[in-house]
């Protein structure tokens, strides 16, 4: 079972992501503020993934990514969440955004698409394909909460 650590301060969000993820498989271990996750980061060697939001109390998602690039661990895939623009989500620590609300399965497409092979860091290419997928789903999640 594949581990992956979920930080946000936003109790209902964790919850929710968890339990989806933990139907698929996943060993969600949960932070509930930047500090925290970089501690369960920083004591987890077993870590296939990060997923962070960015506006958190002590710790921001951007601290907590910029931490993680210059571990010994860098390679491992992090994806960012926000509620804020994307404005917020400093460019280059991230392999993916997504602005929330998001579709929770378009999550788990991520982290399975990510988790594949964390030896190596996704490409640019990967990148792109996998943000443009995260725009497309974040536009629809923005017209259905119209």
């Amino acid at each position: 079972m594949e581990q992956i650590l979920l930080i946000d301060d936003e109790n209902a969000v964790v919850e929710a992501i968890a339990k989806v993820l933990n139907h698929f498989g996943y060993d969600v271990t949960i932070a509930r503020d930047g500090e925290e996750g970089l501690r369960l980061f920083n004591d987890s060697p077993s870590l296939k993934c990060v997923v962070t939001g960015i506006s958190m109390p002590k710790i921001n998602g951007n601290e907590v990514a910029r931490h993680i690039r210059i571990s010994e661990r860098a390679k491992i895939p992090v994806i960012a969440m926000t509620g804020c623009t994307e404005e917020a989500i400093e460019r280059g620590l991230f392999n993916l955004h997504l602005i929330k609300p998001f579709m929770i399965r378009s999550l788990v497409e991520v982290i399975k698409s990510l988790t594949s092979d964390t030896q190596l860091m996704a490409s640019e290419s990967q990148i792109s394909k996998m943000n443009g997928i995260a725009s497309n789903i974040n536009g629809r999640c923005r017209e259905e909460h119209r």
